[in-house]
């Protein structure tokens, strides 16, 4: 008998299969059998005289994990579709895996079949089968002995960076924007852009109060710029998109872009106190710069 302690030996397994299928069926059982497990198949275990509901009522009754022989003509069959489907009903979330799929030929997986990863035993030598069928069946972590390969990937630099012109692959897509607009350079943090662009106050008020593409488009458009002349949603935060808006009014964009935009903002939030001082001579008075 082949040793199977790397397997998860000692398993029950009932093995679901047409009379078509019987060769595979059996040659299943037996390797399965020979690798320390405990098979119950038609073909071996259902004897003249039993009664053939009340045995598949026992195979089925969550206390051996089901392996589905899978070809079209399973697929066909009404007595086969019940089994499957009643350890299925069993066990929808497979956590307790009592349902595996082996194909032996080239068919479709339908419906719910679909969402439980398959082995293929057909196409491939005895032994090909054989060490997919024990290692689909085996209940050990997989990590293998020796350690894997290093992956080859982009060449980097001595730094530990990419090389000049290469991008990560893992870098976050970025939101496509509205339009081409032109290159605006935004207020260097800390410090307030000039009038009658926006302070940095004002800023992180109008970033904390619209975080979003789709609120800061509203607003910006509710002040009347519109979609085309806006920023696009291209900086790593939202932080970035409302300085380059500071650019852009500071630049004229918007006549009196600043008090409009502001001022839209305060009546969404009457009781910011960035949002609240919008009027330039207000601002002035108080000695705010917004």
């Amino acid at each position: 008998m082949v040793d199977g302690s790397q397997n998860g030996a000692g398993q029950r397994f009932f093995v679901s299969y047409t009379g078509v299928d019987t060769q595979w069926a059996e040659w299943i059982a037996w390797t399965l059998e020979e690798a320390g497990h405990d098979v119950l198949i038609q073909a071996w275990d259902f004897a003249p005289g039993s009664h053939f509901v009340a045995e598949m009522q026992q195979a089925l009754d969550g206390s051996r994990r089901t392996i589905v022989v899978l070809s079209r003509s399973y697929l066909t069959s009404v007595f086969a579709t019940e089994e499957w489907q009643a350890v299925w009903a069993s066990n929808p979330a497979g956590s307790t895996k009592l349902l595996m799929v082996m194909r032996v030929a080239d068919c479709d997986r339908p419906g719910l079949l679909r969402q439980i990863v398959s082995v293929d035993l057909f196409g491939v030598t005895r032994e090909v089968a054989r060490q997919r069928l024990l290692e689909a069946v085996g209940t050990r972590r997989r990590k293998p002995t020796s350690e894997p390969s290093f992956p080859a990937g982009a060449p980097v630099s001595e730094t530990g960076g990419l090389t000049a012109g290469e991008t990560s692959v893992d870098s976050v897509p970025q939101f496509p924007p509205a339009a081409r607009q032109p290159r605006v350079t935004p207020s260097p943090p800390g410090v307030p852009a000039a009038p009658p662009g926006l302070s940095e106050p004002a800023v992180h008020a109008l970033a904390a109060a619209f975080p979003t593409p789709v609120s800061a488009r509203q607003i910006l458009e509710t002040a009347g710029l519109d979609a085309g002349r806006q920023p696009g949603w291209n900086a790593g935060s939202s932080l970035e998109f409302w300085r380059a808006v500071s650019s852009l009014l500071a630049a004229g964009v918007l006549p009196a872009g600043r008090e409009r935009l502001l001022a839209a903002a305060r009546q969404l939030f009457p009781a910011n106190p960035a949002f609240a001082a919008y009027v330039k001579e207000e601002a002035s008075s108080t000695g705010t710069d917004l």
